[in-house]
């Protein structure tokens, strides 16, 4: 679950976040029209934020990767 591995990237001190809500589910655009397909249905229940900021160096990068692979390893 994305929220596992948040809460683990937090503890590395690592910033992550979910997705944002898709619009269509904002309370503002309920009477909105949709054209979905569920693609952000399902990005926002799956997906999460990294940090990417352009000042990342390679040495962040790695960092973050390496820990996200760390996470998953505990999972094999």
């Amino acid at each position: 679950h994305p929220v596992d591995l948040i809460n683990f990237l937090e503890i590395n001190n690592i910033e992550s976040r979910r997705v944002w809500c898709p619009m269509h589910v904002q309370p503002a655009f309920l009477s909105s029209s949709e054209y979905i397909k569920g693609i952000s249905d399902s990005l926002f229940q799956q997906g999460i934020c990294l940090p990417s900021g352009s000042n990342m160096k390679d040495k962040d990068i790695n960092r973050v990767v390496n820990k996200i692979k760390n996470f998953f390893d505990d999972f094999v």
